[in-house]
């Protein structure tokens, strides 16, 4: 195991992320709530900002240190998360999906 989720808070187009990985502790985030862009920030520091005219991003690509890390999401008409995933190289350690939340790497 490359990584584990260690905390997730949530709120409305917003998940922020514990993430330990055997060189250190990350502060993960995803925010949706830009208009017309998304972003994802490590350590408090943006590491993306994708623009979207139609609709939102379905995913990310970014760095923990030298670790790929992804951010999968996927919004419903309401506007809210209907899918989350992250990602550390290749590894689902974390899952959001309708009616079930789980940290991946805990099943």
């Amino acid at each position: 195991m490359t990584a584990v989720l260690v905390d997730v808070k949530s709120s409305w187009l917003r998940r922020v992320m514990k993430v330990a990985t055997p060189e250190d502790f990350w502060s993960v985030e995803y925010n949706g709530r830009g208009i017309g862009y998304e972003s994802v920030l490590v350590n408090r520091k943006t590491v993306l900002k994708q623009h979207s005219i139609f609709w939102f991003v379905p995913g990310f690509d970014f760095f923990l240190g030298e670790r790929v890390a992804r951010i999968d999401v996927k919004v419903s008409l309401s506007l809210a998360i209907d899918t989350f995933k992250l990602w550390v190289d290749g590894e689902l350690i974390y899952i959001e999906e309708p009616n079930a939340r789980r940290f991946a790497a805990r099943q």
